[in-house]
């Protein structure tokens, strides 16, 4: 649907004429967005709640007990550890508990998920959860059971992205130094050695045992992030794809996706959501690439256009929204 012809709106409003409840995500840092949503739901008499934010909620995230712990915590979140993580081993790097659970209290954080997770079942669902892109890693919590709504398409939300001498190679560096199991001293042994075969099959060996991401990684205090495994693991098995790039296909059913440009030094690892026990999956777009949507997402999906024809579009383009398309 062009833009402005209600997307966000028909959401809501279908929601509310089917009685589906549904989870519409959208962008990080638009809290106008969340709210105009929640205007909508209480116009249309839905329950809603706008799902937790790790930077907003958490107490030492957001600042309120000072910015050196702030910039402590999100320095540990930007290294792939999650909200989770942090709040469960935070005290084991510290040597005591983080401030916003300091006396036994509970982070705001942490409470509002509880109070997400402990509706009894004979309660009826909330009606809309409104949250960002990354929520809908919470499979349980925020897909399960619900129509899930993509408000315009999520960008490099599901794809985690390491570059560069600083963050790739120290992160790589930093992994390797503490991982013996893989037989490579640094990033730059990795690159120059990945071809010796019994060198690449005991790392891919010792990795393929767990390929989650380690947290101990993120808060190692030096160049560490939490996804290095998996980075080493897409060095290791990607294909050469003959464009300057490599793709690494994780094993067995997993979604994952590891891609490295060698010219620019970057690598990504793909993490579409589950959205298997979704009860349907929408994607909402003024102007979309099926493909883009598709392989973000990890979903087959039915491209549906509003306006049906060139004539429709051109004339709303032109005589309702004002636009002279050169």
């Amino acid at each position: 649907a062009l833009p402005t012809l209600g997307k966000t709106h028909g959401a809501v409003k279908a929601a509310a004429e089917t009685g589906v409840s549904i989870s519409i995500l959208t962008t990080r840092g638009h809290k106008e967005q969340y709210q105009e949503i929640a205007d909508k739901c209480e116009d249309l008499g839905l329950s809603y709640r706008i799902l937790p934010a790790f930077s907003r909620d958490c107490e030492t995230a957001n600042g309120t007990h000072g910015e050196e712990i702030a910039n402590r915590v999100n320095g540990w979140y930007h290294s792939g550890a999650t909200p989770k993580q942090i709040h469960k081993y935070a005290e084991d790097v510290l040597g005591k508990p983080l401030p916003c659970q300091a006396d036994g209290r509970t982070c705001t954080y942490g409470a509002k998920w509880a109070a997400l997770e402990a509706a009894p079942d004979t309660e009826e669902p909330v009606d809309v959860l409104i949250g960002h892109y990354n929520h809908a890693h919470k499979t349980r919590k925020v897909t399960a059971g619900r129509a899930v709504v993509f408000d315009e398409f999520p960008g490099g939300s599901y794809f985690k992205e390491l570059r560069g001498e600083h963050e790739l190679a120290g992160a790589v560096s930093t992994y390797l130094e503490r991982t013996p199991g893989v037989p490579y001293e640094d990033y730059t042994d990795l690159l120059e050695n990945r071809d010796d075969d019994e060198k690449r099959a005991d790392g891919l060996t010792y990795l393929l045992e767990d390929l989650d991401p380690d947290p101990r990684e993120a808060f190692d205090g030096r160049q560490g992030h939490a996804y290095a495994p998996l980075v080493v693991f897409s060095l290791l098995a990607g294909e050469n794809l003959g464009n300057g790039w490599e793709a690494a296909a994780f094993p067995d059913d997993d979604p994952r996706t590891g891609l490295f440009d060698r010219e620019h030094n970057r690598v990504y690892i793909h993490t579409p959501p589950d959205l298997s026990l979704a009860r349907s999956v929408v994607a909402l777009d003024g102007t979309p690439t099926p493909e883009l949507w598709e392989l973000a997402l990890g979903e087959r999906l039915n491209h549906r256009r509003v306006l049906k024809t060139d004539a429709e579009r051109k004339e709303y383009l032109d005589e309702i929204l004002g636009l002279n398309i050169v």
